[in-house]
């Protein structure tokens, strides 16, 4: 288990977001984007207590085996990249 993920969760400095919504969709796209740019705009406070990190859940799709959800998972973070390239450099 990760130790900083550990600790985040220990010192109650985590955000959980849970969409309605399949992952890698564009709606999912949209609402991850809007939590994760409010996350980012957090981490000076949540710095103060060490560690912080971000859930995400999604309510589909099911049934996915490890192969179709690695795709769905690098196709959404592709389309976050997407969205947020117009607006951010490369980090």
């Amino acid at each position: 288990t990760c130790v900083a993920a550990k600790s985040a969760f220990n010192k109650d400095n985590y955000r959980f977001s849970a969409y309605q919504c399949d992952l890698a969709t564009p709606d999912a796209t949209a609402l991850l984007a809007r939590d994760l740019y409010l996350f980012v705009n957090d981490q000076e406070r949540l710095r103060e207590n060490g560690f912080s990190t971000f859930v995400a859940s999604f309510t589909g799709p099911s049934g996915l085996d490890e192969t179709a959800f690695e795709a769905r998972l690098w196709a959404q973070l592709q389309a976050l990249h997407d969205t947020d390239a117009p607006q951010s450099p490369w980090d």
